[in-house]
């Protein structure tokens, strides 16, 4: 029976809050539930309980719970073929019947609704539909949560809007994907379009990491792995021509100073590892005195409050971007996928301050940022002043979920 004062919301796809983004959308959501709904509780499932628990020490209704299954038919049956020398065995999937002890499903994380570079489908995304098939069988509530959506291929659009259609709300981020999810056939009355819920994560005072020297400009820089392996075919190719054109820009604006923000922490490298891919540019820099690294793990609220420190913001992963223009710093959006126009669409009204990745060269660079740097007051109080509207439109998706439920 579904408990309809104090609802269990559980939370699936964010996975480890060593990723920024993911805990702001749960740093976000938690604070929308403490305002809108603060009779529910609400419970992530965590990739590590331990880590993800210390942020939240001494908050009340937020729960960090297990959703791996080690042992499935599925995965002894592919561990099996992989000892007989067939495929490479299973990752640990999710545990799918964890939707049962809750009343709420909100099916999360930015990307985890799209396709994989190759055309297929992620894993994650296919555990995230079959909970949700199993909380619409269930009667629960299924929703879609802080996500963009798509767009997906013809053959991969057929399966997961069969799963589309069985969510009670879908509130997506950005107009292109809202157009999208209509597009493609959707009830119109369950898209709604909101902001991301990590305009409400509030910073934590740390201090700027470097001394500011007079007339310096202090640009906050995050360049991700994985935004170079979307972009580029040649992966080393596209980290030469980014590194290059970061150090031509150093040479020819000495006041300029980069202070570069991880924001995906990872121990196993890859694309999901922005702090070694970090320190690599500081390694091949020759301007090694006006380039810095933010320390590792120091979580999304004090990175957050080291970019509301800097002049200007130029990055790559979306809730990076979030941190600076939710603390109205001037934002340059790196844009390697439809969401990063999106979100330059929804802040400024145009795609003037988003930058393909694959157009990057130091004339590029240094042109955006001159045009911010130009009237650097101008677009700061263009952002304090929208501050409310992007807090606002994040509220909608709690306030709706909320009534509609």
């Amino acid at each position: 029976m579904t408990n309809k004062t104090c609802p269990k919301i559980l939370m699936v796809g964010t996975g480890s809050l060593l990723n920024y983004g993911c805990e702001a959308i749960v740093q976000g959501t938690y604070a929308l539930t403490r305002e809108y709904w603060p009779e529910s509780h609400l419970f992530v499932a965590s990739d590590d309980i331990e880590y993800d628990s210390k942020l939240f020490a001494d908050c009340e209704k937020i729960s960090f719970v297990p959703y791996r299954k080690r042992f499935t038919p599925y995965r002894l049956l592919m561990g099996i073929l992989r000892r007989i020398g067939i495929g490479e065995g299973s990752p640990v999937r999710m545990d799918c019947s964890i939707i049962d002890n809750y009343d709420i499903y909100l099916a999360s994380g930015g990307d985890n609704y799209g396709q994989a570079p190759d055309g297929s489908l992620y894993h994650l995304l296919l555990d995230l539909m079959t909970i949700g098939e199993r909380a619409h069988k269930q009667k629960k509530y299924y929703a879609l949560w802080g996500a963009s959506v798509g767009p997906f291929s013809e053959e991969n659009l057929v399966k997961v809007k069969a799963n589309l259609m069985k969510t009670d709300a879908i509130f997506t981020r950005e107009e292109i994907y809202f157009h999208y999810l209509r597009s493609i056939g959707l009830a119109e009355d369950k898209i709604h379009l909101v902001a991301d819920p990590a305009f409400w994560m509030e910073p934590e005072y740390a201090p700027l990491p470097i001394e500011k020297k007079p007339d310096e400009l202090i640009i906050g820089l995050n360049i991700s792995p994985l935004s170079i392996h979307v972009t580029f075919d040649n992966y080393e190719q596209g980290k030469r021509i980014i590194f290059e054109s970061l150090d031509t820009l150093l040479e020819n604006n000495p006041k300029y100073r980069f202070l570069c923000v991880p924001h995906v922490m990872s121990d196993t490298g890859g694309s999901q590892d922005d702090f070694t891919f970090m320190r690599l540019y500081r390694d091949f820099t020759r301007y090694k005195s006006r380039v810095d690294v933010v320390d590792f793990g120091l979580g999304a609220r004090k990175t957050k409050s080291i970019v509301s420190q800097c002049d200007l913001l130029i990055a790559a992963r979306m809730h990076c971007c979030v941190a600076g223009l939710s603390s109205a710093t001037p934002t340059i959006l790196l844009t390697y996928s439809q969401k990063g126009l999106g979100m330059a669409d929804y802040v400024y009204g145009n795609r003037y301050f988003a930058l393909p990745m694959n157009e990057i060269n130091e004339q590029s660079l240094y042109k955006i940022i001159i045009s911010i740097e130009s009237k650097l007051d101008f677009y700061k109080k263009y952002l304090v002043a929208h501050q409310e509207r992007f807090k606002d439109d994040a509220a909608k998706a709690i306030i709706t979920l909320k009534n509609l439920y």
